[in-house]
């Protein structure tokens, strides 16, 4: 069997018209031509992430930013959890 490197391969497949997919690391990843990032805020300032790779009519959906630990904790225990829970429980330092 012959040894192809990735990229002879990929154009090899190209010029053939064969659908492929390819494995890559996060390193190539990170600089592929159609990874776009966007910047969101967090609690101890932006990060980039890639952004979603679907568009509409040629935008991208904007991301929010990101909550903090148990930012969403009282409307979330409100809204499912049990009627009697008033108020976070704990257990030690985490709180339920």
């Amino acid at each position: 069997m012959a040894t192809y490197t990735m990229s002879a391969l990929c154009e090899l497949l190209d010029n053939v018209r064969i659908a492929y997919g390819r494995v890559s690391t996060m390193a190539e990843l990170a600089v592929h031509r159609s990874a776009t990032k966007v910047s969101v805020e967090t609690a101890v300032g932006p990060v980039e992430l890639f952004a979603p790779p679907v568009t509409v009519n040629g935008m991208r959906p904007v991301l929010g930013s990101v909550p903090s630990l148990g930012e969403h904790d009282g409307a979330l225990r409100q809204e499912f959890g049990p009627p009697d829970m008033v108020g976070p429980k704990r257990i030690g330092n985490a709180a339920l």
